[in-house]
């Protein structure tokens, strides 16, 4: 037996109004399409923003690409000129240098020349006084010539005469020297000794006169004014007997050793004439 299937047709159901909350109206649209034009226009803007934005980067980071290369191609410029500038003072210090040791030659070369001048000068000054020293002496062999034999005798004896005045005058004063100088040493005043040396620093008794000053000063403890009276015979006397001794008592003072009386020298004269020097003094 073959059953039959019934399809049943489904039963409608009414569909249930959704209520909206609200007035109870209908919504309008325009305010939402409003809204997304409003927002598609701030979209729109927002781009634009960015793409000026953009933009001005572009055109700020082309001027500063410009603006760098710029100052690198002056700095170029700048150190080439800079060279340049250098090399041209260079160029300018080495021909100073050059013109600078030409004109120090020039100047050698020239004071050379004043010196040959100068020693020719001199040459020709000596041959003139020369010549005139030759020459009055001719006319003094003349004149020679020309006197007689008893005026030469003469005028021989005159001299003669003259020079015997001359060595009795010194001989006194050479014996008041010795004299007065011995009286001095055997005082002992130094100041007295270093007064006669001063005054008599000319004189055959001078070199004696300041070492026995010295040593005087040297007696009474004042190694300092000693050595200054040994230090001035050395410098104005070194020929003297009394050079050797004060170097002798210069170092005695700077050992500080005591002064003896025993170590005096005797009392010799200084460029005495040979007939005058009879050594040491008595």
């Amino acid at each position: 037996m073959v059953r039959t299937l019934h399809h049943t047709a489904p039963v409608k159901q009414p569909r249930k109004k959704i209520r909206v909350r609200g007035s109870g109206k209908k919504s309008n649209p325009v305010p939402a399409i409003l809204g997304f034009l409003v927002f598609l226009g701030g979209v729109g803007y927002a781009v634009y923003v960015v793409g000026n934005a953009q933009s001005a980067t572009r055109a700020i980071r082309a001027d500063y690409v410009q603006a760098r290369a710029d100052i690198e191609k002056a700095a170029v410029e700048k150190e080439a000129d800079i060279n340049a500038r250098r090399q041209e003072l260079a160029a300018q210090l080495k021909k100073f240098q050059t013109d600078n040791l030409d004109l120090k030659r020039r100047v050698q070369v020239i004071g050379s020349d004043l010196e040959k001048k100068q020693r020719e000068l001199e040459l020709k000054e000596l041959m003139k006084n020369s010549i005139s020293q030759r020459v009055s002496s001719q006319l003094e062999d003349k004149e020679l010539v020309g006197e007689s034999v008893e005026e030469l005798e003469a005028r021989l004896t005159a001299l003669k005469n003259r020079k015997r005045k001359l060595m009795t005058a010194f001989t006194a004063s050479y014996e008041a020297l010795k004299s007065e100088l011995n009286q001095l040493v055997l005082n002992g005043d130094p100041e007295r000794l270093e007064s006669f040396f001063i005054r008599n620093l000319t004189t055959v008794a001078a070199p004696a006169a300041g070492f026995f000053a010295g040593d005087a000063y040297y007696a009474r403890s004042q190694p300092r004014k000693a050595s200054e009276l040994y230090k001035r015979v050395l410098q104005k006397f070194p020929d003297s007997v009394y050079a050797k001794e004060s170097i002798q008592r210069l170092a005695d003072v700077t050992e500080k050793k005591p002064f003896t009386a025993d170590e005096k020298p005797g009392f010799f004269p200084y460029n005495v004439p040979d007939s005058l020097n009879t050594g040491r003094w008595q």
